[in-house]
């Protein structure tokens, strides 16, 4: 699933790593570079996976995948 729109992209970082946190998940951050991070989720046996990127100035994209 792909979600994208213009927003900050640290704005948009801090908001769902935290807000995912806050439910409970063990974050894992998974790589990191000034365009792009991605960050693991896991919780009770659930996985996920959240890829923050920016494609253009102030456009961010999240990519979420996930498994059981």
């Amino acid at each position: 699933m792909r979600y994208q729109g213009k927003a900050d992209f640290a704005d948009v970082l801090k908001h769902y790593t935290e807000g995912v946190a806050a439910l409970g998940y063990q974050q894992t951050l998974l790589s990191a570079s000034p365009s792009e991070e991605r960050h693991e989720f896991i919780k009770d046996g659930e996985h996920f996976s959240l890829v923050f990127s920016v494609l253009e100035r102030d456009v961010v994209t999240i990519d979420l995948s996930s498994r059981r």
